[in-house]
């Protein structure tokens, strides 16, 4: 499941908050608390399996 919302170009709290809790999902520890809810890592280690 891929759960996506862009706010595109507004930058506003809506926009910012999303970049933000993106960002921390891509950190290890994002991924690890990811891996833990049940769901497959999106990143292991430098190998990224999506675009930065």
């Amino acid at each position: 499941m891929i759960i996506f919302k862009d706010y595109p170009e507004e930058n506003n709290i809506d926009e910012k908050a999303g970049r933000a809790y993106a960002n921390l999902l891509l950190t290890d520890e994002g991924q690890n608390l990811i891996e833990k809810a049940g769901f497959v890592r999106i990143r292991f280690g430098d190998n990224a399996c999506m675009p930065h």
